[in-house]
């Protein structure tokens, strides 16, 4: 599972690797609230510039954890961060990253 990662993995600090490490969590805790990794990665999957996401939950002290999402863009995309945090302003506040 999740074997497309692993390049990625790589180019990752040490501190946060430790974090990946426990991917297949279905569910994570943010401001007391369960969320789903995977409604997050359905939701940014939408748009036709993405067509692969990963979203795990890193440690938080104040709110449990707080969702990051691995996004592959489309070779030649025009999609910029601006837009695409705009595009993720649109989901509930709970399922921001």
């Amino acid at each position: 599972m999740y074997e497309w990662l692993q390049p990625v993995i790589l180019f990752i600090t040490t501190r946060i690797i430790n974090f990946l490490l426990s991917i297949d969590k279905e569910i994570m805790k943010y401001k007391s609230i369960q969320i789903s990794p995977s409604k997050i990665e359905i939701f940014l999957q939408s748009h036709t510039d993405v067509p692969e996401v990963a979203v795990v939950g890193i440690p938080y002290i104040l709110e449990d954890e707080h969702p990051i999402a691995f996004v592959t863009k489309v070779p030649r995309s025009k999609i910029c961060k601006r837009k695409f945090k705009k595009l993720v302003s649109k989901n509930s506040d709970f399922n921001h990253l």
